[in-house]
């Protein structure tokens, strides 16, 4: 290093503490004024220029600014400062960039704890300001929104509304075809399936070469560090199929599966409706239906009354999952189309009954936040099914017990990498029929690792299917027809 350079370090070094004195009394004053003057606010969510004088600034310019800022030397030191006052300002800080941003957006300076690592810690139920002998508006409290990734996630919205997630008791101890109580394809299964369900060709017919090309594919974007946006698009194409879409204004009736995905369309599950494009038929012109309207809202999981006051969240359910497979509209009589949304949830216009929710995550370090995920999204499409079977019972005039809602059920998978799980969500309900939540439980866990998991694999996808176009789908409708011709 030369001479030159040698010399110029202790001036510049001692620029630099000059400087760092002045900005200290700089903010030390403003906080004391800031915290007394009535009008004094962040403007500006950028710290740095919220201290910058300016004409329209609420901090003093030089005509009222205080001797000790205008009269700064090096020598002086900082002068002492009300930590309450300064408390304050922050607080005044972080409201500015809330509001903002969003009053449920995540701060950039909050920090994840230490023993949670990347997990974010949950916020207050609202967010006070510091306690002071300066007078503060109480309107300006606000309620932060809890996430799938939040640290008491579970404890302040699941379990606080009775649903649970069981992750160590695996409930199957044979294959699909065990649980579902049906036989194994004798040849392809597309075949197979077909005799019950001739309008769907949603069915996986793997070979062993296919399965040897899926995994590949797992095994090098697992070793290349793909994105889980990457795994997400090869599930799709190898392993989660979808039938052709379907115009729910025609009068036939067919069953098929609706496959929503994020990737396909990020806005929120339940969206304003759009009308379907103008189609001319040879037959009478069909009214169109309107399934959804603006600003629908439909129930969502309650709060569980408990003997001792428990802490809850604020939960609005306002899901979007990596992937959800409903029923078609067309499940249902024409007749009925029109009405059914008075009911019970009709997605896009054209989606019923949610029966399987899967979610995509990078790798198993994500595993808990998928699983919330899950959880949460099979209680709110379970709760709905539930309300509908007792809509059908009021109608009947029945008594209600926890029997009649055995049938009920939500199957879920966890994507993570080319590691899977199978999960299932039941009801739990009282004896005189009234939700006390629900419990989502292990069915299997796997990989694509090797070609036999791969077939194992297409062999729960295409049970669920088989199950949920056969009597999850007799159940819905007979419960629409009951509600619809009793009402």
């Amino acid at each position: 290093m030369s001479d030159n350079k040698m010399q110029s370090m202790p001036v510049l070094r001692s620029k630099t503490v000059e400087t760092l004195k002045r900005e200290s009394r700089r903010i030390s004053e403003l906080s004391r004024v800031g915290a007394t003057r009535p009008d004094s606010s962040i403007r500006h969510p950028i710290i740095a220029q919220a201290f910058k004088p300016s004409p329209s600034d609420p901090f003093p310019t030089s005509a009222d600014t205080p001797a000790s800022i205008q009269q700064e030397t090096s020598e002086s030191e900082p002068p002492e400062t009300d930590p309450q006052a300064t408390k304050l300002l922050w607080w005044k800080v972080e409201q500015a960039l809330r509001k903002k941003r969003g009053a449920y957006h995540r701060m950039p300076f909050d920090k994840p704890t230490q023993t949670t690592g990347d997990k974010r810690a949950m916020a207050p139920l609202s967010i006070d300001p510091p306690s002071s002998n300066i007078e503060t508006s109480t309107a300006s409290k606000q309620l932060a929104k809890a996430c799938a990734d939040d640290v008491q996630f579970r404890d302040l919205v699941l379990h606080a509304r009775g649903i649970r997630n069981n992750e160590t008791d695996q409930i199957v101890l044979g294959g699909p075809y065990e649980l579902f109580h049906t036989s194994a394809p004798a040849g392809l299964h597309s075949v197979h399936y077909m005799v019950p369900h001739p309008h769907s060709n949603i069915w996986l017919d793997i070979s062993s070469s296919g399965a040897a090309v899926i995994v590949n594919q797992y095994l090098l974007g697992e070793a290349q560090n793909e994105t889980e946006e990457f795994f997400s698009d090869l599930a799709k194409k190898y392993l989660l199929k979808h039938d052709p879409l379907e115009d729910p204004r025609l009068e036939e009736t067919s069953r098929r599966t609706y496959r929503k995905s994020k990737w396909d369309d990020p806005s929120p599950t339940i969206r304003r409706s759009r009308p379907f494009p103008p189609q001319q038929h040879s037959q009478q012109q069909v009214t169109l239906p309107v399934h959804v309207v603006d600003g629908i809202k439909y129930p969502l999981p309650p709060l569980i009354p408990t003997t001792k006051p428990a802490a809850s969240r604020p939960y609005e359910f306002r899901l979007n999952p990596d992937m959800t497979y409903y029923l078609s509209l067309k499940a249902v009589d024409h007749k009925y189309r029109d009405k059914i949304s008075l009911i019970t949830p009709v997605q896009f216009q054209c989606a019923i009954a949610a029966y399987f929710t899967i979610q995509f995550k990078k790798d198993k370090h994500s595993e808990e936040q998928a699983q919330n995920q899950a959880t949460a999204a099979s209680a709110m499409w379970l709760y709905h099914r539930v309300i509908l079977r007792q809509k059908r019972l009021a109608a009947e005039k029945a008594d209600p017990s926890a029997s009649h809602f055995d049938d009920l059920k939500h199957y879920a998978m966890t994507l993570r990498g080319p590691s899977f799980t199978f999960w299932v969500t039941v009801p739990t309900m009282s004896a005189d029929g009234t939700w006390k939540g629900c419990t989502m439980r292990k069915l299997f866990n796997a990989n694509l690792r090797s070609e036999e998991k791969v077939m194992r694999f297409a062999q729960w996808v295409n049970e669920i299917h088989n199950w949920g176009l056969g009597p999850w789908a007799d159940g819905f409708v007979d419960d629409v027809k009951t509600v619809m011709r009793k009402s």
